[in-house]
């Protein structure tokens, strides 16, 4: 029955018992509430994969700047 993502007042680290104050945001790539100290996702170890992530926004990005010309019917 314990969500690992349920709102605990406590940091989620195992090792850090620092509380959760309400200015603290939750992570937004893995959802679960950090205190201060761990707030970025290189210091809490956010299994989200960010080489991925950035991938497919550069291309959505690059398809989107893509110039293409149109093709022109030759009259023959």
């Amino acid at each position: 029955m314990t969500n690992p993502k349920k709102f605990r007042m406590k940091c989620y680290l195992e090792d850090c018992n620092n509380k959760i104050k309400i200015s603290n945001f939750k992570c937004s790539y893995c959802n679960i509430f950090h205190c201060d100290k761990h707030r970025l996702p290189e210091t809490h170890g956010c299994s989200h994969d960010f080489k991925k992530t950035h991938l497919e926004s550069a291309t959505l990005i690059a398809n989107k700047m893509r110039c293409v010309a149109p093709k022109i019917d030759l009259i023959t």
